[in-house]
């Protein structure tokens, strides 16, 4: 703050000028006077209000952003801003610091922003918000809600070395040195470059080594003096050494939280879910870091030992949690350089990011649904009240992801990472049943790594019938049987009209056909009409049916003919009731007020 208040008093010590020439010749000075007030002030305020060396431009609206633990205001927190367009940076990440009072003002133009808010150090904060001004917004207050540092003891350390690295088919691994401040020649894991970059010499760019930067230029010509002192001992490519290396220029680090596990319920259900389980066991990470620019990736494997023990979540009669964990990223980008013999190209640039550190002690739960209910493995079912713990165990072709999928949203919204946890112990569920009514059925299937999915339906009686559940946009819920039974073998056509929410997704509405345990049914065609506000009816194009054995269905459902497919209860197959997936287009812009499901097939067992 000691340049702003210089800056205040220079302002002072001018203004006193002024005052000084207006009282000697008031008409001549009034205009210059108040010109150079505001000039004064807007150099002076400015940066109070948005920094040095700030980015953004054209501001049009007072942002408070306050950073709080618990309700109570933090001061003395480091901010980072990234300006967004459609959740990707358009700017570099400007620093800022929250003031004594544990907020600050700052004059930002319209648009989307994110912020990281950090205190380092064990008895420190973190927190990140992204936030948007509208475009007639004036005034806003951005709260950050941070956490506590105390749990970021002890990571666990998924930073790929070159010993973790996959080798790939057509692909070279090569060196990734850092030309940072602070970190030069530093050595991280290897670009795994594809062999087609080397060859496609039209899009080498000849590289002057006074324009570059003086950390990359020392890296660059360190590696031409080996290469002479090679020459003398080894010739290739016709007495030329080639050589290719990779520079870090730009890298910056930033926490998420990854959703892990899904603990969900039903009704008359109480599931209990034991992370700890695991704890100072072996697990192995998976992971494939995509680059953007050059064509590379880095498969890796790497071995960790689980350090987690808190206690088990709870939930119960329908509700759903995500359990959520730490996970510190770090995004890359830099260039990629080709020397021949003493002449050095620029072959292209690349970007990547990877998960550097979990913080295995931090961790939080939330209510809902974060990741979708995975149903891979079926473990069981219960027909009755009952009570037990369930376990679930790796085997030889299945591997468990927690999902830890990032499209680099979070900030950067380009480069993708996929992480699966591939587990060899065992993952600790208790359930109690208390069974809603004597035809209420519960089952149970294996999900990710580390959760356990139920499924829950009624087997009243009546004839034999697919169940038909809707997604809306979280999960399948219930719609209830589909009558089509008939003794004869003889298609029926049934309606059913939709009663719980129907949301698109991605433009399609999604349903699903699942058959009772003890029938089999054959189906002829699905239609899913449309009711309008406007009184209209329309059906809705069937853009896909997937059976969960069969595969790809569409043709046999879209006709009314004698082409059917077949769905199995639990009874009549080893393992769990087959099912349908469908999706209908959506349409665009129509004002639906019921939907009407159509199916017409037939099922000639009794429950």
């Amino acid at each position: 703050m000691e340049k702003y208040t210089s800056r205040g008093q220079k302002m002072s010590k001018k203004l006193e000028k002024l005052n000084s020439n207006y009282r000697s010749n008031p008409s001549k000075s009034s205009m210059l006077t108040i010109a150079v007030f505001l000039f004064l002030t807007v150099l002076t305020i400015s940066p109070i209000f948005i920094g040095q060396d700030v980015a953004f431009k054209n501001s049009s609206a007072e942002v408070t952003i306050i950073c709080s633990y618990e309700g109570t205001k933090i001061p003395n927190v480091e901010l980072t801003i990234y300006p967004h367009e459609n959740r990707i940076p358009i700017d570099q990440a400007e620093s800022y610091q929250i003031d004594e009072n544990g907020e600050i003002l700052l004059i930002l133009s319209h648009g989307e922003y994110a912020i990281e808010a950090s205190i380092s150090g064990e008895t420190g904060f973190h927190g990140y918000r992204q936030f948007t001004i509208g475009s007639q917004q004036k005034h806003l207050n951005v709260i950050v809600n941070m956490k506590p540092n105390t749990n970021h003891n002890n990571p666990i350390d998924l930073t790929p070395t070159y010993a973790d690295m996959i080798q790939e088919e057509d692909a070279t691994p090569i060196q990734v040195l850092s030309a940072m401040p602070g970190e030069e020649e530093e050595e991280t894991f290897p670009l795994i470059l594809k062999d087609e970059i080397l060859q496609n010499k039209e899009k080498w760019t000849p590289v002057n080594l006074e324009t570059l930067d003086p950390a990359t230029k020392t890296i660059l010509e360190k590696r031409q003096n080996e290469i002479q002192s090679m020459r003398s001992n080894v010739e290739i490519n016709f007495g030329l050494i080639i050589y290719t290396i990779a520079i870090v220029d730009y890298e910056t680090t930033y926490n998420v939280w990854h959703p892990i596990a899904l603990v969900d319920s039903e009704n008359g259900l109480t599931h209990s879910f034991d992370l700890s389980v695991y704890y100072g066991k072996k697990i192995t990470i998976e992971s494939e870091v995509k680059c953007k620019g050059v064509s590379a990736s880095a498969s890796y494997s790497k071995e960790i030992t689980y350090a987690v023990n808190h206690g088990p979540l709870t939930v119960a009669d329908g509700d759903t949690k995500t359990w959520r964990s730490e996970f510190r990223h770090k995004y890359q980008s830099g260039i990629v350089y080709l020397i021949i013999g003493l002449v050095i190209f620029e072959i292209g640039d690349f970007h990547r990011e990877f998960i550097e550190h979990w913080y295995t002690l931090s961790f939080e739960s939330e209510s809902g649904a974060s990741l979708s209910e995975t149903r891979s493995n079926y473990l069981g079912e219960w027909r009755s009240s009952h009570s037990a713990d369930i376990t679930m165990t790796s085997s030889a072709t299945y591997k468990g992801s927690i999902g830890l999928s990032v499209q680099r949203s979070d900030i950067f919204g380009s480069v993708s990472i996929s992480v699966k946890f591939v587990y060899n112990t065992k993952a600790h569920h208790h359930f109690v049943y208390n069974q809603p009514g004597s035809l209420w059925y519960v089952e149970f299937y294996s999900g990710r790594a580390f959760d356990i999915n139920t499924y829950q339906y009624y087997g009243g009686g009546g004839g034999g019938c697919p169940i038909l559940s809707v997604f809306d946009g979280e999960n399948y819920l219930d719609e209830g049987l589909l009558d089509i039974h008939n003794v004869e073998g003889e298609d029926v056509i049934h309606e059913h009209k939709i009663t719980n929410s129907l949301k698109a997704i991605h433009g399609e509405y999604r349903l699903r056909l699942t058959e009772h345990q003890k029938t089999i049914s054959s189906i002829d065609q699905v239609k899913l009409l449309a009711k309008l506000k406007n009184g209209d009816e329309i059906i809705l194009y069937l853009v896909s049916a997937v059976h969960c054995k069969d595969g790809n269905v569409k043709r046999e459902l879209k006709f009314s003919d004698d082409i059917k497919t077949v769905i199995l209860g639990t009874d009549h197959k080893n393992g769990p009731s087959e099912y349908i997936d469908l999706a209908f287009n959506s349409g665009s812009n129509l004002e639906i007020e019921e939907f009407i499901f159509i199916i017409e097939g037939n099922n000639i067992l009794v429950k």
